[in-house]
């Protein structure tokens, strides 16, 4: 039996009913509703709803961009972002030759999944966090989010 599942959301309602995880990995949701036309995937695990994902054209890098993904708290650990990402990448490959993702400098963790999802560093956009968020944001340490890394993959 097959334990995990992906299944797209279409509606804006659909997609709203997700608004405190896709809150999870970007606070701010004037920001969130900016790319919420993008696709959209939740990850099922045992039929639960467990996990999210954004994809957005970015008609300046050419390529989709992984926008937004999070996994609720209680599920974390046990490979369902990784999973996930790996499944959108394969569902992507014959519409893109790549995939990006950013994420703040600071956040090792999710530089760490990327990399092991085979996104490699790619730039650095200076002051990201400062230019488009109204408030500061902070890393689970306490540091403010200041600058986005942005990793690439081939798909």
């Amino acid at each position: 039996m097959n334990t995990i599942k992906i299944n797209q959301l279409f509606s804006r309602a659909q997609k709203e009913a997700f608004k405190n995880l896709l809150l999870e990995a970007d606070p701010c949701w004037e920001v969130v509703c900016k790319y919420l036309e993008g696709d959209m995937y939740v990850l099922l695990y045992h039929e639960i709803p467990v996990a999210e994902a954004v994809i957005l054209f970015r008609k300046d890098f050419a390529m989709y961009e992984l926008k937004n993904i999070a996994v609720i708290s209680k599920f974390r650990s046990k490979g369902l972002a990784k999973t996930l990402i790996t499944r959108l990448q394969a569902l992507y490959h014959s519409k893109s030759a790549t995939m990006c993702v950013g994420t703040c400098t600071l956040s090792k963790s999710a530089q760490q999944l990327y990399l092991s999802c085979g996104f490699s560093p790619w730039f650095i956009e200076k002051d990201f966090f400062v230019k488009n968020y109204p408030l500061p944001i902070f890393e689970e340490n306490g540091e403010q989010c200041i600058d986005m890394i942005y990793m690439q993959c081939n798909l």
